[in-house]
């Protein structure tokens, strides 16, 4: 049985600025990036949501690299995502923390391998598929031994803990499975018999920060989806805890997540050398306002213009708090 664990859920703190009487959300917190259809939006934690249209592909799946992968394709803390499709491209997405996120053909998973999710444990690669956990060899992306059959349900997304157990969402099911680590065939336990009531279509699962993170899909009743983005209580009984919920459009297919924690949105070129937030960041932050860019909108504002001073106020306040 995996090593279910109780998951204390931390909220992203709220801070407010004093200038020009304007508010907003923490600037350092949970970030996500969700590959949607042929686009990707990314939401930073004060709730300004950025939209990247015309992806060569439609991603299922997303997954970072941890510490301990040896393979001169790509490197820890980058992001790999795969398509749908029976033959499924991989990709490197290049700019995924800041910028314009763009896709790198990596190679191709084999035959009717891939169209799930992905998942990266104890150095090595792995897929689902209907049922199947395969392991993937990590720069060719060819099949390393037999693939294990955990159960016929189990289909979208999967996730490891870092530690004893995996989790994977059901074959456009309301549920959510988890077995032990190594998977074994038929292994695979129904964490909530009775459902959750929400449409998981077999999208993302990711482990990070100690939690089992999700994007799920909800009808608003308008003939769209809405994203609702957040996190599996595992134990006592597993419920689902929304962080985020964003209008995402006509698009009923499975989604691709990564999520990125302490993301910081004053360090807009996402430079990793400290100090990550200088004078660079203005710059930046002025370029991404001069194009109108949806990052430049840091007090989330919704009247028009959305784009104004209060938001040089907001991002000099973001600036001033600094990056951990």
């Amino acid at each position: 049985m995996p090593n279910i664990r109780w998951l204390r859920q931390g909220c992203l703190a709220a801070s407010a600025i004093s200038l020009a009487a304007s508010a907003t959300t923490a600037q350092t917190g949970r970030a996500y990036l969700v590959g949607y259809g042929a686009k990707f939006l990314r939401v930073w934690p004060n709730g300004v949501v950025e939209t990247f249209t015309g992806l060569a592909g439609e991603i299922w799946g997303m997954t970072i690299v941890p510490p301990g992968v040896s393979t001169t394709l790509y490197a820890p803390g980058d992001v790999l995502a795969v398509e749908q499709g029976g033959q499924a491209r991989v990709w490197r997405v290049r700019n995924p923390r800041a910028g314009t996120p763009t896709l790198e053909v990596l190679g191709q998973t084999p035959p009717g391998v891939g169209r799930g999710d992905l998942a990266f444990a104890h150095g090595l690669l792995y897929v689902v598929n209907d049922g199947m956990i395969t392991q993937l060899d990590v720069s060719t992306f060819a099949v390393v031994g037999t693939p294990i059959n955990v159960g016929s349900s189990v289909g979208g997304g999967l996730a490891f803990d870092a530690g004893s157990a995996w989790y994977a969402c059901g074959t456009n099911q309301d549920t959510l499975f988890g077995f032990a680590d190594p998977p074994t065939t038929g292994g695979a336990m129904n964490l909530a018999p009775g459902g959750l009531g929400l449409a998981y279509r077999n999208s993302d699962l990711e482990w990070s920060a100690g939690g089992l993170r999700a994007a799920l899909q909800q009808a608003d009743g308008a003939g769209g989806f809405n994203m609702l983005l957040g996190t599996f209580v595992l134990s006592p009984t597993v419920s689902f805890v929304v962080e985020r919920t964003i209008f995402a459009g006509a698009n009923s297919n499975p989604v691709g997540l990564v999520v990125f924690e302490n993301q910081c949105y004053a360090n807009c070129d996402a430079s990793t050398a400290p100090p990550v937030a200088n004078v660079a960041d203005f710059i930046c932050f002025q370029n991404q306002f001069a194009a109108g860019s949806a990052y430049a909108n840091c007090d989330n504002s919704t009247k028009p213009p959305v784009l104004n001073v209060a938001d040089f106020i907001c991002f000099l306040n973001a600036f001033a708090a600094g990056c951990p």
